[in-house]
């Protein structure tokens, strides 16, 4: 079992739980979000603090401020070369890319560049803050191509005092496993929380693994490569979304689903839907503990760059997914700039998604509990 696997899913469900309870005005919002893109950034940003804000981000990443950072090291190396070992014989497309753009007047502290580097396979460019337009284009060019160009335009500015922007990216398209045909979908009601509204909806009957409790109903869609699945789960008709994520936020969920998920018939009717999120991460991460890194002269970052000054931190993510016939495609972008300052008998069931729902594209990667790659919620399949 991955200890990255069991950290990345404890922090993805208090964000998950987090955006679903803080976020009062994006109640009746679409969301969508990388978990591992996030951890992977902080986990890189680990290796150039100091102090307080080294045990805040070890605590948030792992809830256990004594963790090792050359073991968390490791563990996302470990993850970077399971994925470029698979990609040579699957027909999933999965790409994680990391950054680090720097100000060509600073001189970056030669030990993280080089643990970045080696552990993260960080692509390190500079940059001219004087020639702004000539920057954007070299940073978004090359976030826009990790993703497939469906992040094309991750950073809108670069303030004068711009020194420093870490940037991860993860990239994933795959197919269903068996694919929904298209002359099947036809246009259906989706009872939104305040409307309903008219959605392409996609039909199939499958073996599918399944589950159902006196809240939700959860389903399991395998890509063609089956150590990636995407999670559905929608909770029972009068039951909302915060009141079923007091379950996917269980640290065991994944493992506990898994032992009551059993394969059955299921006659599905699924939305398509494209959806993006833009999430200043500030006021999350605070919530969860991490302060002194968003606070001028208290963000011990001191062994990221050499001169020992950095401020006025921003923390990011653009994430999009979209859901057809076919399969999936989903990209993130996250952020940082810094400025100075068996047989089984199979019961047959029917599963309308046709109201507000939550999802998880996971990777098993080996492990009892699957790494969540990305994950979300959908109230509106129309809203992008």
């Amino acid at each position: 079992m991955s200890n990255l696997n069991i950290s990345v899913v404890k922090f993805a469900y208090n964000l998950f739980i987090f955006f679903i309870k803080h976020n009062d005005d994006e109640k009746k919002e679409n969301v969508i979000f990388s978990p591992y893109s996030i951890h992977n950034l902080l986990s890189m940003v680990l290796n150039g603090t100091t102090g307080s804000t080294t045990q805040e981000i070890k605590k948030i990443l792992t809830n256990d401020e004594s963790t090792d950072c050359k073991s968390l090291n490791n563990e996302h190396f470990n993850l970077l070369q399971n994925v470029n070992e698979f990609k040579q014989n699957s027909n999933i497309n999965l790409q994680i890319d990391n950054f680090i753009f720097y100000n060509q007047d600073i001189e970056l502290n030669k030990k993280f560049q080089d643990k970045t580097s080696k552990c993260y396979e960080t692509k390190i460019k500079s940059f001219d803050i004087s020639k702004k337009s000539k920057s954007l284009k070299l940073i978004n060019g090359l976030i826009s191509k990790s993703t497939n160009d469906l992040i094309p335009e991750m950073i809108l500015e670069l303030p004068q005092n711009t020194k420093l922007i870490i940037v991860n990216t993860i990239y994933f398209k795959g197919k269903w496993q068996t694919q929904f045909d298209n002359d099947e979908t036809i246009k259906k009601d989706f009872n939104c929380i305040d409307e309903t509204v008219k959605v392409d909806m996609m039909h199939k009957k499958d073996d599918l693994f399944h589950m159902e409790n006196e809240f939700f109903v959860a389903l399991k869609m395998p890509y063609e490569d089956p150590q990636f699945s995407l999670m559905i789960f929608l909770p029972k008709e009068g039951v909302s979304i915060n009141e079923i994520s007091k379950f996917i936020s269980d640290e065991n969920f994944y493992s506990d689903l898994s032992k009551y998920m059993s394969l059955k018939e299921v006659d599905l009717n699924l939305p398509k839907f494209k959806i993006s999120s833009k999430i200043n991460l500030k006021n999350a991460l605070n919530y969860f503990g991490l302060k002194n890194i968003f606070f001028n002269g208290t963000s011990e970052l001191q062994h990221i760059m050499c001169d020992n000054t950095m401020n006025d931190v921003k923390i990011e993510q653009k994430a999009v997914i979209e859901i057809n016939e076919s399969g999936s495609e989903a990209a993130a972008a996250t952020a940082m700039l810094m400025g100075r300052c068996a047989f089984i008998e199979k019961e047959f069931v029917k599963m309308n998604v046709n109201r507000p729902f939550c999802f998880s594209l996971i990777y098993n990667n080996n492990s009892d509990i699957p790494l969540p790659l990305f994950m979300g919620k959908v109230e509106n399949p129309l809203k992008e």
